[in-house]
């Protein structure tokens, strides 16, 4: 891993609730000395000295980022979290909400490859790789991820960190309620993970047992 001194982070999905999260995590964020926050639309959320890309083209961000990675003639170090799938209940006939759904999966492959990345996670549901539940827009671009992880052979690589994440929060409806976990406690995970080789991280619980079952007899 390369000098901290020169060390950026890049947050997709800055409107999330987990990034939001992150974001008042001050200790972890302290040792960047930039930090660059990417939403498709209107910024909402805690604002700092952030370098905030708003209002984007969601069909322009791969060269969003790739030009953030050149903004400067010295050798720099990212890591990136992507938290860019918007929620379940955003409004996915409207095709910039899917195609910026799919972000992490476009890039995810050139960023595992890029001198430029030290640690990228990706942020998937642990709710949309179980089979049994039902079906939406939503679950299909988080299973198509993880899939994309895996057949891109991306589980191999010590730059990419997959994160299958229960229901975050206490406001969870429905099924979910009965997975929900504290987002503080998965936000500390995460900023952690920036600093392991970790590939793959399943959660606690029932959500994780049945993951894991999933994956043991190769079903995900």
């Amino acid at each position: 891993m390369k000098n901290n001194e020169k060390k950026k982070i890049i947050l997709i999905g800055g409107n999330s609730t987990i990034v939001q999260e992150i974001l008042k995590n001050n200790e972890y964020l302290e040792s960047y000395s930039e930090i660059f926050i990417i939403c498709h639309r209107r910024y909402i959320g805690i604002k700092k000295n952030y370098k905030i890309l708003e209002s984007i083209d969601p069909s322009l961000a791969v060269k969003i980022i790739e030009d953030i990675f050149y903004t400067d003639s010295i050798e720099l170090s990212f890591d990136i979290i992507f938290a860019n799938t918007p929620p379940q209940n955003a409004n996915y006939k409207d095709f910039n909400v899917v195609e910026w759904g799919i972000t992490s999966i476009k890039i995810m492959h050139m960023l595992s490859l890029k001198k430029e990345v030290n640690r990228v996670i990706i942020l998937g549901s642990s709710l949309s790789l179980i089979p049994f539940l039902h079906s939406d827009m939503y679950k299909s671009i988080k299973k198509l991820e993880f899939y994309c992880y895996n057949t891109l052979r991306l589980n191999k690589s010590e730059k990419i960190c997959f994160f299958i994440l229960p229901p975050i929060g206490e406001k969870i409806i429905g099924i979910g309620k009965f997975f929900a976990q504290s987002r503080l406690v998965w936000s500390r995970k995460i900023m952690n993970e920036l600093r392991t080789n970790n590939n793959l991280i399943v959660p606690d619980g029932i959500s994780g047992i049945l993951i894991r079952i999933l994956l043991l007899f190769n079903r995900l």
